[in-house]
């Protein structure tokens, strides 16, 4: 690992809107910022605050890269695609010191309640990732 990457430490990058309607974007950015909220709560892990992952909405960087500029080892990046009341999220995270991933992972849901899925799919998110790195949730 790259010795000035903080151990322990990943980046929720936004998730693409990948739906052609551009009002979906809200749902998007809901489901990235509830990732890192459950994130946070990962006994031992520094989470980058939503602001400095932010800037890199819409843009395609090397996650070698990303990690570089935010000195993080692991990066969590993904979509969002809806079709009528269904929603596909994807998510993927990646080392930042060679760039391969670690997981990928699909979420199809039914859209009854934003927050709950919202919720459901962060929650999922944050499970495959200390059943995969092995860290524990708090509380």
């Amino acid at each position: 690992m790259n010795k000035q990457l903080v151990e322990d430490s990943i980046a929720v990058l936004p998730f693409r809107n990948m739906s052609s309607d551009r009002e979906n974007e809200y749902f998007s950015d809901g489901v990235t910022e509830e990732i890192i909220s459950a994130l946070t709560r990962v006994q031992g892990l520094n989470v980058i605050a939503r602001s400095s992952a932010f800037k890199f909405k819409g843009k395609d960087i090397d996650p070698r890269e990303v990690g570089n500029q935010l000195k993080v080892a692991y990066i969590l990046e993904g979509s969002v695609r809806k079709y009528g009341n269904q929603v596909r999220v994807s998510a993927q995270l990646i080392k930042t010191w060679d760039g391969f991933h670690v997981f990928s992972e699909v979420y199809d849901r039914e859209l009854k309640d934003i927050f709950q899925v919202q919720d459901d799919i962060s929650n999922k998110i944050v499970q495959k990732y200390t059943e995969t790195v092995g860290h524990k949730v708090s509380g």
